[in-house]
């Protein structure tokens, strides 16, 4: 449908008309005449060079170049960054999960506490700050464009980031235990043999001023903190794509993905191998088969996460036919 040689108040109709069947309505325009019908639409668009005060202040978009093939950089772009804050939910999110579940336990089971205060304190004020603005460094995933446009209603934090972060962080909470609980196990309590869940925590456990001086206690304890932080190295790269495979990014095209895992790993051997910051955050130095572990967390979440793609990739492949074949019958 084109309409020609239109008047300003014919061009507010015809936007309010499409508005309220419904559509999503975006208009572009360069004169005064177009203002009303730019401040109307769900998007204005006004030309930057050639167009008018008037209409400038009424758009929500400018085109500085007049060029439309910058509506489609604009696009693209916004859809980039949307992702992005996405994509930092997610992988901020998942820790906080795999910090709530050792308390969760603690409360309800009665199991010594896995994981320190100061120690979730690192993790959310320090350690995890560089990866996840890193994220908002990412590039436009290959295909963003070819995706269908949300609705108008949809939210950033929806069931499926909320969905997401809840796998992540369960799959780091339980790996970051496993190494916890180990840790206890192969020390044994208090010399008193191996402890489990369920079990009576022996009266040398109590929570009382010698837990901390524990050597056996802390090995745990430095397990689950050391734990989280290495399986979010993983998850950080396992969040630089919401539905391709990292096998087909590089960490070239975000160095600053680099930086923030490098930065993670350091900050953690200082807190673990720094005699003052183990007094302070109450961790004990680990060996090199502690680390062989540690390192699997990450490939674990890496791998459950490419597992994950993959299905929802080949879901999203099969519904439109599916769709397709129920339309034609």
């Amino acid at each position: 449908m084109i309409f020609a040689r239109v008047s300003p108040e014919q061009k507010l109709r015809i936007v309010k008309a499409l508005k309220s069947s419904g559509e999503i309505v975006a208009v572009t325009g360069d004169g005064a005449n177009d203002a009303p019908s730019l401040k109307e639409a769900d998007i204005g668009v006004a030309m930057g060079a050639s167009g008018t005060d008037v209409a400038r202040e009424a758009a929500d978009i400018v085109l500085l170049d007049d060029s439309f093939a910058s509506i489609v950089k604009a696009v693209e772009s916004g859809r980039a960054i949307y992702e992005n804050i996405r994509k930092f939910i997610v992988y901020v999110f998942s820790h906080n999960w795999a910090e709530l579940i050792p308390f969760v336990l603690y409360a309800v089971l009665g199991i010594p506490l896995p994981l320190l205060v100061l120690q979730v304190l690192a993790i959310d004020l320090v350690i995890d700050v560089i990866p996840s603005l890193a994220l908002s460094r990412e590039s436009p995933e290959a295909g963003i464009m070819e995706e269908p446009p949300r609705s108008i209603k949809e939210r950033l934090f929806t069931r499926k980031v909320l969905l997401r972060s809840v796998f992540i962080g369960v799959i780091i909470a339980v790996g970051a235990l496993i190494g916890c609980l180990n840790a206890w196990a192969v020390g044994g309590v208090g010399g008193a043999g191996a402890w489990h869940i369920g079990m009576p925590v022996p009266s040398d456990w109590q929570f009382g001023p010698g837990i901390t001086s524990n050597p056996i206690y802390l090995k745990g304890v430095t397990m689950m903190f050391a734990g989280i932080v290495v399986a979010q190295v993983g998850n950080v790269l396992a969040c630089r794509t919401s539905k391709q495979s990292i096998l087909k990014t590089s960490l070239k095209a975000n160095k600053w993905i680099l930086f923030g895992i490098i930065a993670q790993l350091s900050i953690l051997s200082v807190l673990i191998y720094v005699p003052l910051m183990q007094g302070i955050f109450g961790t004990v130095p680990l060996g090199w088969t502690d680390w062989v572990f540690l390192l699997s967390l990450a490939v674990i979440v890496v791998v459950a996460e490419e597992i994950r793609k993959f299905v929802t990739r080949k879901l999203s492949k099969t519904s439109p036919e599916i769709l397709s074949h129920h339309d034609h019958t």
